[in-house]
């Protein structure tokens, strides 16, 4: 809020902003608009404010990659999922999407069942918690979905702390370090993710385009990572390069 306060203030010529989930955030994007700034949104959408375009991936696709995986995991073994997601109160609609897209990639599954919908606060205290309450509650639950990077690390953390590495099956979002390093030791299965430097690439051609022609599509699709073992190594290299 306060650099995109100060980009305002300071009339640049473009603003490119992660938006949170604050009402005054979408004020701020409209009283840019209002001053011949255009704003381009990424990862995360303002749809209610007069933001240009937004750049990112389509919720439903993350939660439906996330559901093959899933189903991936699980292939010669039995298939009860326990499902949990973090929640800012305010993007209920993006995490439904999420699960929608998920529960649509395990529907051909009726051995899949998914036992337990569980929103967290923010941080990875409240995700440790909900998780030791899955595990610990008499269920055969053998799988978490984590729609967030934060609970996907909290949620690890929990299950090496209850020896349970092998029995449950995590598939997440992110690739923090920590995130692929449990990967890698096969904690968790899998992650989908956004692509970070496709939304940057992406954002800065539409305002491009804004200043130039004065349009850009108002939805720019970057599309879904998928990070498993079997291309950890493959991934890291990429990334490798692009930071080179």
């Amino acid at each position: 809020m306060k650099y995109l306060e100060i980009a305002v203030t300071s009339r640049v010529d473009g603003i490119v902003t992660h938006v949170s989930y604050d009402r005054d955030f979408a004020a701020l994007i409209d009283r840019a608009d209002n001053g011949g700034i255009p704003v381009v949104t990424i990862e995360n959408d303002a749809p209610k404010s007069r933001r240009k375009a937004f750049v990112g991936s389509n919720s439903f696709m993350l939660g439906e990659e996330a559901g093959k995986i899933m189903v991936k995991s699980h292939r010669r073994q039995s298939r009860h999922s326990g499902d949990h997601g973090h929640e800012l109160q305010k993007d209920a609609a993006n995490q439904n999407l999420k699960l929608n897209g998920f529960l649509n990639a395990i529907k051909a599954y009726p051995d899949m069942q998914v036992t337990d919908i569980y929103n967290s606060k923010f941080g990875i205290l409240s995700a440790e918690e909900i998780t030791q309450s899955i595990l610990n509650s008499g269920k055969k639950i053998d799988a978490i979905y984590c729609m967030d990077s934060v609970d996907t690390i909290g949620t690890s953390q929990v299950v090496v702390d209850l020896n349970r590495v092998g029995d449950v099956k995590i598939v997440g979002y992110g690739d923090t370090p920590d995130i692929l390093r449990y990967i890698d030791k096969g904690i968790i299965y899998g992650t989908v993710m956004s692509d970070p430097y496709k939304m940057g690439y992406e954002s800065i051609k539409a305002l491009i385009e804004i200043m130039e022609k004065d349009t850009t599509s108002t939805f720019i699709d970057t599309g879904v990572k998928i990070i498993t073992k079997e291309n950890l190594d493959t991934y890291r290299k990429s990334m490798e390069k692009l930071q080179q």
